[in-house]
């Protein structure tokens, strides 16, 4: 029965059904995942006191802000009150709900916005916030490639779009790609290096666009994530160093480019990038 199954498994003929069973698994993980993440933070919100449940009220509705508030649960003392009644974290999701009621914003740029206030080391910011920041769900193997399915269906999305020169719609589908890969958590190490990979291809993707529309802080910080993961990434150095060119930061783009040549001198692009930083530092001389 085992022998016939893996036959049945291995066919090419029979892949998108297999592909389809390992996508439907996964969403039915994700969605016990979440739905046990929402009773947990329910729990959090209905033990902490009457006046944190009243700040917070007002914003539940909204999905956006809801997430940033379950957020504060993961504060490592354990005191949600302590977000729930801060005066200047009220005035921020005050006025992110007023933007966002207005239209003024979208929902994906408020979330980014607000993630980076929270993550900002600046006086003011939260930064205890962003260890506890980012969700995951630990999948067995079949459960992760039905996941990585959909991160890679969302990336090949964006990749038309951005060929076609529609970089807003393509940050759109790698964002979505972007937050189901951050949101898994692989059991094995073998499956783990796999998600690594994924994320630094999504990183750099989201890079690439940002490039395209001058977002050079943006791209580096994309570029500087997937290095985190795979600091000998010769494209990801590659790119940053073009972000740092857009930046006018030369000294740091030529040092990401030394590096890039080191471990790949015949990489496709990095000509190009050497040419680009040789012409800017002329320029930048005269």
């Amino acid at each position: 029965m085992e022998a016939s199954f893996k036959a049945f498994v291995e066919k090419p003929e029979n892949r998108q059904y297999v592909e389809a069973y390992q996508r439907k698994e996964a969403r039915k993980a994700l969605s016990q995942a979440h739905h046990q993440q929402s009773l947990a933070f329910q729990n959090k919100v209905l033990a902490s006191t009457s006046t944190a449940q009243r700040n917070i009220a007002p914003f539940l509705k909204n999905r956006v802000l809801r997430r940033i508030i379950q957020f504060f649960t993961n504060d490592t003392d354990g005191d949600f009150a302590k977000w729930a009644n801060n005066p200047q974290v009220l005035t921020m999701l005050a006025d992110a709900k007023q933007l966002l009621d207005g239209g003024y914003v979208t929902a994906e740029d408020m979330e980014r916005c607000l993630l980076a206030q929270l993550q900002d080391p600046q006086p003011g910011a939260h930064p205890e916030l962003a260890r506890g920041a980012q969700p995951t769900v630990r999948l067995a193997t079949d459960q992760l490639v039905g996941a990585l399915n959909e991160h890679l269906t969302e990336r090949r999305r964006g990749n038309d779009h951005y060929k076609a020169g529609q970089h807003e719609q393509a940050l759109v589908c790698y964002e979505r790609a972007k937050s189901i890969v951050e949101l898994v958590n692989a059991l094995s190490a073998a499956d783990a290096l796999e998600v690594d990979r994924n994320k630094v291809a999504v990183y750099l993707n989201i890079a690439a666009v940002h490039l395209a529309v001058q977002h050079h802080q943006a791209a580096a910080r994309m570029c500087r994530k997937a290095l985190e993961l795979q600091p000998q990434n010769v494209k990801a150095l590659v790119r940053r160093s073009k972000a740092y060119m857009g930046r006018h930061e030369l000294q740091a783009a030529e040092k990401d480019l030394i590096q890039a040549a080191e471990l790949d001198p015949h990489h496709e692009g990095l000509e190009a990038a050497q040419r680009l930083l040789k012409k800017q530092m002329f320029l930048s001389s005269r």
